[in-house]
């Protein structure tokens, strides 16, 4: 949830990582203490933000945090990308890294990844 806020405030300009590329959120919820920020990302205008491209990997198994506020917050972000996968509250499986690679690619095509 703490990534989701930080990505929110730089798309909106606010905060101390104005410069941030892409966020990866893994199980996180709409926070509930800072709905209001994500009710000003979303009704910001198109020329009020800044894209930010966002991944959400998300459980419909999990049960700490329910899916449907997980997908509650991949809307607060434009253009936000959803990876479903079945264990539960925990990270996807190893193989689906690939997708999460290949999000990373396309948000950040210029950065360096080391190997």
């Amino acid at each position: 949830m703490l990534a989701s806020i930080i990505a929110a405030r730089a798309s909106l300009g606010e905060g101390p990582c104005t410069n941030l590329r892409f966020a990866v959120c893994c199980g996180a919820a709409l926070p509930k203490p800072q709905a209001p920020l994500f009710k000003r990302l979303r009704d910001a205008p198109k020329g009020g933000k800044r894209a930010m491209p966002t991944l959400h990997c998300l459980s419909k198994s999990d049960d700490d945090q329910p899916p449907a506020m997980g997908e509650a917050l991949a809307n607060s972000f434009e253009g936000a990308e959803v990876l479903w996968h079945d264990l539960g509250h925990r990270l996807p499986p190893a193989e689906m890294y690939k997708e999460v690679v290949a999000f990373m690619d396309r948000a950040g095509p210029d950065l360096k990844r080391s190997t």
